[in-house]
């Protein structure tokens, strides 16, 4: 276990090198250098106001591709753009003034260098809510998780699950370009405005938070089912986001709690366009 002493002494070194990177103005095209020795950082995590979602979710799009870029991009122009993770963590960062360098998103690109693991827009804001709201110290996470349980709920309702080629090929089939390669035209100008959709919710649900109005999340009733046997694989996430609606089926399944999973017939499943969740059969 670390001692209250090392963990205060990293805390005192992030601050310092926060202080370090002060210098960092971010402009609409990326990171420039101003003078700020005499400014000094407050204590982090660094302080939430409230900001324009629609205002920095455009950012956040045109940081990714302008349209007059993706114009370009149909008649065989090279991608120059940042990945949707970066857009996403510098619109935020720049409208929020805090100094933390969008380098340390680059990483993610393809749902981790390709692994198309995490949604990258979906990863910047988690970690945008880090940065307002993590702890620096043991201690309560309340609020923090409140906010990431939100974006996570939100985000698998609206692209089907977290993951990078879930979503990618959920929108590519919702918006009509189901079977165009990786880096195409319309793979990047859907994921510059999906990186732009993805911080106006986060900023939407960081104001909720600031204004005490953020409601927290409520697991789907059959995951109980799943928590009764599957514990610690099984969390709060929605378990049928990712597996199959036969699965239940499969022995020891027939045992499982019929009131509390998916075989209760009136339980929502994401295998059909039902409240917002945009898979179909």
């Amino acid at each position: 276990m670390e001692s209250k002493s090392n963990l205060l002494s990293r805390r005192d070194l992030f601050t310092t090198l926060g202080g370090f990177v002060t210098g960092a103005a971010f402009g609409s095209q990326g990171l420039g250098l101003v003078s700020a020795q005499s400014k000094e950082l407050p204590k982090w995590p660094w302080p939430y106001k409230k900001l324009d979602p629609e205002g920095v979710a455009k950012m956040a799009s045109e940081l990714y591709a302008t349209k007059a870029e993706y114009e370009k991009l149909k008649k065989g122009a090279k991608f120059t753009g940042y990945n949707c993770t970066e857009s996403a963590f510098e619109a935020i960062m720049t409208a929020s003034g805090c100094p933390i360098p969008t380098a340390i998103e680059t990483a993610w690109v393809g749902g981790v260098a390709g692994w198309q693991c995490m949604c990258g827009a979906l990863a910047a804001c988690i970690d945008a809510i880090g940065v307002f709201h993590g702890r620096v110290t043991r201690g309560g996470k309340e609020k923090t998780v409140r906010v990431a349980q939100n974006m996570m709920d939100w985000f698998t309702k609206n692209a089907g699950a977290p993951c990078c080629h879930v979503s990618l090929t959920t929108r590519a089939k919702n918006e009509g370009w189901y079977g165009k390669k990786w880096g195409s035209p319309e793979h990047l100008y859907s994921c510059a405005l999906w990186a732009g959709r993805c911080t106006e919710r986060v900023i939407e649900l960081l104001n909720a938070e600031a204004d005490g109005k953020l409601k927290g999340y409520n697991p789907p009733d059959y995951a109980k089912g799943c928590k009764a046997c599957h514990d610690p694989m099984s969390g709060v996430s929605d378990c049928f986001a990712c597996h199959d609606k036969e699965s239940h089926l499969a022995k020891p399944h027939t045992s499982a709690p019929v009131a509390e999973s998916i075989r209760t017939p009136n339980q929502p499943n994401y295998l059909i366009e039902e409240k917002g969740y945009l898979r179909k059969k």
